[in-house]
């Protein structure tokens, strides 16, 4: 986990976004971090995606900045609204 803007917190994801989910801007996921469950999403910046990791859920998981942390990402399926 590295430090982020105002005591947050990240993580880079280590493989190639667009490749794996078809996409390379942000990406909708549903993501565990050591076993808790997050829905949010994965975001590039400088060259590599990233997915925030909330205060609650550090805490929860009993990890900061620094930490190893075990990480599963899933991309959440797109949904459309219908058109009338």
């Amino acid at each position: 986990m590295k430090p982020g803007s105002r005591g947050g917190a990240y993580v880079v994801v280590p493989f190639d976004v667009g490749e794996a989910f078809g996409v390379k801007g942000r990406v909708p996921v549903r993501a565990t971090f050591d076993g808790e469950v997050y829905q949010g999403s994965v975001f590039p910046m400088g060259g590599n995606h990233l997915i925030g990791i909330r205060r609650a859920i550090r805490e929860a998981i009993g990890k900061d900045v620094g930490d190893m942390v075990s990480v599963v990402l899933e991309p959440e399926p797109l949904t459309t609204t219908p058109r009338r």
